[in-house]
């Protein structure tokens, strides 16, 4: 079995277990975004902590 076999076949195994557990793609677009949220707003937050302290990080 060639590589581009094993990964197309284990790619299919896991649409098969999202199925299972009933993560579809937009439940998936939805996570990523609030991911993305709460990393944007833990990076402002740390940017606005470090004008009130002073802190400079390299």
């Amino acid at each position: 079995m060639s590589e581009h076999q094993v990964d197309r076949e284990m790619w299919e195994q896991s649409k098969a277990v999202d199925a299972m557990l009933g993560i579809t793609e937009e439940w998936m677009y939805n996570e990523i975004c609030l991911r993305d949220a709460i990393r944007a707003e833990f990076a402002l937050k740390g940017r606005i902590d470090d004008t009130i302290t002073g802190s400079i990080h390299p």
